[in-house]
C-alpha cells in the first residue's frame, strides 16, 4: 500500500494545460490524513493546490476549472490511515473528475456534453472556476430603449438574457436570481436565461 500526494498529482496534471489542450484528472481524492496535525494538513494541501492553479494561470490567462463530483458502485477492500482493512460490498464510493483547460475549450465541451446528460450516472455536484469574463447580454422591458437602465421611481422590472458559458456554470446557479446583486434597489429581474451568441467562446 502507498499513498500520493494529491497536491504533486495535480500539480503533474496542470503542467501539461496549454491554451490548446484540456486536461482530464479522475480520483476518489481520499487524503491520507495524519494522526496528528489533521487541520494543519488540509490547509496545507489546499494552499499547494491553489498556488499550482495560480501558476498555471500565467502560462494560460484564461485557464477553467470545473471539478465534477460522481458515484460509483464500489465491492472491494478499503484501506484506513491507521492500517486497517475493511471489506467492503454494495456501497457507493464518491469519485471526482477534474478538468482543466481554457474557459472557451471548456465551454465548447459542455455545450457538446451538457451536465444534465451526466445526471444518469450519479453526477451529484458541480463546482466551477474561470476568470472574469465580458458576457454578451441583452435586457428586455417593454419602455427599454437601450440596455441602461436608470428608472426614475419605483421598481423597475426587466428580464436578462446572457450567454453564460465562459463562466463555466451550471444552468441552475446561472438562473438563480439569489445570486446576483444590484447596485439599484429598484431593479426587480424576472428571470434570467441562458442563451449562445455567434461570437462568444471562439478561439
Amino acid at each position: 500500500m502507498s499513498n500520493t500526494d494529491l497536491g504533486d498529482l495535480i500539480a503533474n496534471v496542470l503542467n501539461e494545460v496549454n491554451d490548446t489542450t484540456v486536461c482530464i484528472f479522475v480520483s476518489d481524492c481520499i487524503l491520507d490524513l495524519p494522526a496528528k496535525n489533521a487541520q494543519k494538513f488540509l490547509t496545507n494541501c489546499e494552499i499547494r493546490i491553489k498556488d499550482e492553479v495560480i501558476n498555471a494561470q500565467k502560462r494560460v490567462p484564461d485557464l477553467g476549472v470545473e471539478i465534477l463530483k460522481f458515484s460509483s458502485d464500489f465491492d472491494g477492500k478499503y484501506f484506513y490511515p491507521n492500517g486497517a482493512v475493511e471489506i467492503l460490498k454494495d456501497v457507493k464510493r464518491p469519485y471526482y473528475i477534474w478538468i482543466f483547460g481554457n474557459k472557451n475549450y471548456l465551454s465548447k465541451l459542455n455545450a457538446a456534453v451538457p451536465f444534465s446528460q451526466l445526471v444518469k450516472y450519479d453526477l451529484s455536484g458541480i463546482v466551477a472556476f474561470a476568470n472574469q469574463s465580458n458576457v454578451p447580454f441583452d435586457i428586455f422591458n417593454n419602455s427599454l430603449t437601450s440596455k441602461i437602465i436608470v428608472p426614475a421611481h419605483g421598481d423597475y422590472h426587466i428580464t436578462i438574457q446572457a450567454d453564460f458559458r465562459t463562466t463555466l456554470q451550471p444552468d441552475g446557479v446561472i438562473q438563480d436570481k439569489g445570486n446576483y446583486t444590484f447596485n439599484n434597489s429598484a431593479i426587480v429581474v424576472d428571470g434570467i436565461y441562458p442563451i449562445s451568441d455567434a461570437e462568444c467562446c471562439k478561439m
